[in-house]
């Protein structure tokens, strides 16, 4: 019995095998298994493209961070600079810190339709019938109408000397509310015939070599042709001086004439050579621009006959001029105080 029990069982198992056999090589056979396979992912090429977007991000990014390195660099060094040069309140000070010298608005309207009517004859070449005088009441009249200016500048006018009292506001600079440049600004001419020009504080400043902020000694004259008399403006910088900075000296002799119109580019769409021509030409037909007590005066030349300013002009000052390359040195004449 054991036997034939073994063997039947032996039979069943064999039948067993070859049914997992058959089964397995119909899972094999079968369509719907199929072998694993793994897919390879091909890495796409960096765009010529992606390269000049990822540049120019970069090359932004550098120049924002430039661009706030600077502008905060400059506000700090503003601010610094402003406490530097002025002073903090004006507790010492009347309010306003100047003296007020209103004039009637009609006055002024006059005043500036007779100088604009001056400077049209000068530039169309009409000789004027009377000098234009400008004086010390018209100048306070035009400030005490200034917002800003009112009662924080005052002009004075003497012999040979112009000059501004200043205690000039400066809140809307970095640092610099609640504070004041409190001093003076200067023209003046010398015995020689210089024109000298200075900004002096009233107060000492940290670091600054000299006693002025700006000081400039020019050279203002005509050149006078002697075969027609046209007269052409100069004006030579003999000396120049800012903070601690000198111009240097071989600049100035290379320089020359700081007004030459052939200096000035002729593609310039906002000021061209013709334009500044036409500014040089009214100032050209000026004698003298003179400083005098309370008021400054400016005369014009008027008909005198051939060489007529020559003559006039060794009359006046007793002086006979030296002529260089054929150009006649007229009178050395104040220019730029407006």
């Amino acid at each position: 019995m054991k036997s034939i029990y073994t063997e039947l069982s032996s039979m069943e198992k064999g039948e067993d095998d070859d049914e997992n056999s058959l089964l397995s090589v119909s899972l094999l056979s079968d369509d719907l298994v199929k072998p694993l396979h793994t897919k390879s992912i091909k890495k796409k090429p960096f765009s010529l493209c992606r390269w000049l977007c990822l540049t120019l991000a970069i090359l932004m990014g550098f120049f924002l961070f430039t661009l706030l390195t600077i502008t905060t660099g400059t506000i700090f060094w503003t601010r610094h600079q402003v406490k530097r040069l002025t002073v903090k309140g004006m507790q010492d000070l009347p309010q306003p810190p100047l003296p007020v010298a209103p004039v009637p608005r009609a006055e002024l309207e006059i005043f500036k339709d007779e100088a604009k009517l001056f400077w049209d004859q000068m530039r169309a070449g009409i000789e004027p019938t009377q000098d234009f005088v400008v004086t010390q009441e018209h100048m306070n009249g035009l400030i005490a109408h200034s917002d800003f200016l009112r009662g924080h500048a005052f002009v004075h006018v003497s012999e040979g000397q112009w000059k501004v009292d200043l205690a000039l506001p400066v809140d809307k600079l970095p640092g610099g509310k609640g504070r004041y440049f409190v001093g003076e600004g200067k023209v003046m001419t010398t015995e020689d015939n210089q024109v000298v020009t200075e900004i002096t504080p009233k107060h000492s400043i940290e670091g600054l070599d000299f006693e002025t902020i700006l000081s400039m000694t020019m050279a203002v004259f005509y050149s006078t042709d002697r075969s027609t008399l046209r007269n052409t403006p100069m004006l030579n910088l003999e000396y120049g001086q800012f903070m601690n900075w000198l111009v240097p000296q071989d600049w100035i002799d290379r320089r020359g004439n700081l007004i030459n119109c052939n200096n000035i580019d002729k593609h310039d769409d906002d000021f061209d050579r013709r334009d500044c021509q036409e500014l040089m030409a009214p100032l050209g037909r000026l004698e003298s621009i003179t400083m005098q007590d309370g008021k400054i005066v400016f005369t014009p030349y008027r008909n005198g006959g051939n060489n007529g300013p020559e003559r006039r002009l060794e009359e006046s000052v007793g002086l006979k001029l030296p002529s260089i390359q054929g150009f006649t040195f007229a009178r050395r004449v104040l220019g730029g105080l407006f």
